[in-house]
C-alpha cells in the first residue's frame, strides 16, 4: 500500500487553500538518477533561489518549504487563467522548476480554491 499522505495548505489571510496528495514511496526518475520522495522535495526546492532563506524560515523542513512554495505558485495560476484544479494542473506540466500535479511525479494537486476578493470591509480607497 502507498504512503500517501494528504496536506491543506491555507493562505489565512486571502482564503486561498491547496490539498495536496504526496505518495513518499514514489520514486522519480530524472536523466539517469532516481529520487525517493524526500530527495525529490529536496531537489524542487533548492532548485530556487532563496533556497536557504525558506529552509531556515520552515526549521530546514523540505516539506513545509516545498508546499509553502507551491501554494501561492498553484493560487497565483488559479487566479490568472479563472479555471478549476483540472486546468492549474494542465499549467503544470511544462513549468520550469515544478513537477507535473497529475500524481504521475508522487504529488497530486487535488483541490484549490482561489483567492476571495468578495469582502467589502477589506478594500480601502484614498483619495489622492
Amino acid at each position: 500500500m502507498a504512503n500517501i499522505k494528504k496536506y491543506v495548505v491555507e493562505h489565512e489571510p486571502t482564503c486561498g487553500e491547496i490539498r495536496i496528495e504526496i505518495d513518499f514511496d514514489f520514486v522519480n526518475h530524472y536523466g539517469d538518477k532516481a529520487f525517493t520522495m524526500d530527495e525529490w522535495l529536496k531537489e524542487l526546492v533548492e532548485f530556487w533561489s532563496g533556497a536557504d532563506f525558506r529552509l531556515k524560515e520552515n526549521n530546514d523542513n523540505y516539506l513545509h518549504t516545498f508546499l509553502k512554495y507551491l501554494c501561492p505558485e498553484v493560487l497565483s495560476v488559479q487566479i490568472e487563467f479563472n479555471r478549476g484544479v483540472s486546468a492549474v494542473i494542465k499549467q503544470f506540466e511544462n513549468r520550469e522548476g515544478w513537477c507535473a500535479l497529475d500524481g504521475s511525479a508522487g504529488i497530486k494537486l487535488t483541490s484549490v480554491d482561489g483567492m476571495e476578493f468578495s469582502d467589502q470591509e477589506a478594500f480601502r480607497i484614498t483619495e489622492l
